[in-house]
């Protein structure tokens, strides 16, 4: 099913990308490309014309089609990592003429969050092709960028030796985490998932997503196993939020190197498999290099309750051997409350 839904998806995106350059011929060419029957792409166009995406004009004889009336821009691209690739070129090659009309701060948001995903897939995935769409519709921006990698969270499993791709994921959303830290900061997956309004990596049978809704991250697993990586991203095209505004959430203005020194950890996330927050292990889990940072929200957001011991690890223990950094609790029920409340009050005995 899995690839059977990957060309479905190649032949709709082929579709889209071509129609505005071949609005006579483009049952003609997709089926040629892809070596398909005239009647297998009207199927693809047709679920296109349901959904809005293609609109089509004229009759049988002289029948046209054109990009939906909501469906702004659309581009794909296919790059082979063997040629090179630059992601600013890129950039600016292809991708910013479609953002022309856009205000100048969303422009920045995406002038960030493309390139830095476009150069984790070109210098980590270790794959040979990156597939790039970008699509203005319904008054949003979505870009997806996929390549047929090792897969990211794979890849952190590997070099960090860490306990399966959930726990990856769960590093990958404190940041400072990458495969290469003497190239590489870590900050670029962190800061643009906060760019955007969704931000979704799919590898493996895991699925690391962020909310800009209700600023959250949710880790999913699915039964299909994804091969490579592919990061979807979406932003409303009217935001007023900017990328100095992002970086001043997390970075301190007092340091010289303006470091990255505040990160936001959803507890939920270390919670694998519906397992109870109980153990000094799963704590540690948690606590797993905070020691990068200065000031560590945990949000407690999703989760029912905590054992002492957990708490211990973290309120007490944690905090008495790293007195130079804050942990915050938010968003924490009475019970969580309770619990955290007892392990500070010990760490004063």
């Amino acid at each position: 099913m899995a690839i059977i839904r990957k060309k479905t998806e190649n032949i709709r995106h082929f579709i889209l990308s071509n129609v505005q350059q071949h609005p006579k011929d483009i049952i003609k060419i997709t089926a040629e490309h892809f070596k398909i029957s005239k009647q297998s792409v009207n199927k693809h166009m047709r679920a296109l014309i349901s959904q809005a995406d293609i609109i089509s004009d004229g009759n049988t004889l002289s029948k046209t089609y054109r990009l939906g009336e909501e469906r702004i821009a659309y581009i794909s691209l296919k790059l082979k990592t063997s040629e090179k690739i630059e992601e600013h070129k890129v950039w600016y090659s292809s991708i910013k003429p479609l953002l022309k009309d856009l205000p100048d701060n969303i422009k920045e948001l995406w002038t960030y969050s493309f390139q830095e995903i476009l150069n984790n897939a070109i210098e980590h995935s270790e794959g040979e092709n990156i597939n790039i769409m970008v699509e203005q519709r319904d008054g949003k921006t979505i870009m997806i960028i996929t390549d047929d990698g090792v897969g990211i969270f794979h890849k952190l499993c590997s070099v960090y030796k860490l306990d399966d791709e959930k726990h990856a994921a769960l590093e990958l959303s404190k940041g400072k985490f990458t495969t290469a830290p003497l190239n590489h900061t870590g900050q670029g997956i962190f800061f643009s998932s906060r760019m955007v309004d969704i931000f979704l990596i799919h590898s493996g049978k895991s699925i690391l997503i962020h909310s800009r809704d209700n600023d959250f991250d949710f880790i999913f697993e699915e039964n299909n196993n994804y091969k490579g990586t592919n990061v979807r991203m979406e932003l409303e095209n009217n935001t007023s939020r900017t990328v100095n505004e992002i970086f001043n959430m997390f970075e301190s203005p007092e340091d010289e190197d303006h470091g990255f020194i505040k990160t936001i950890i959803p507890v939920k996330l270390a919670q694998f498999d519906q397992e109870m927050m109980v153990s000094r292990s799963q704590a540690r889990r948690i606590l797993s290099r905070l020691n990068k940072f200065k000031y560590v929200e945990l949000d407690f957001k999703g989760v029912d309750r905590i054992g002492q011991a957990f708490a211990d690890e973290i309120f007490r223990v944690f905090t008495s051997e790293h007195p130079d950094i804050e942990i915050c609790p938010i968003n924490e029920n009475e019970q969580i409350k309770k619990a955290i409340k007892k392990a500070y009050a010990d760490a004063r005995m």
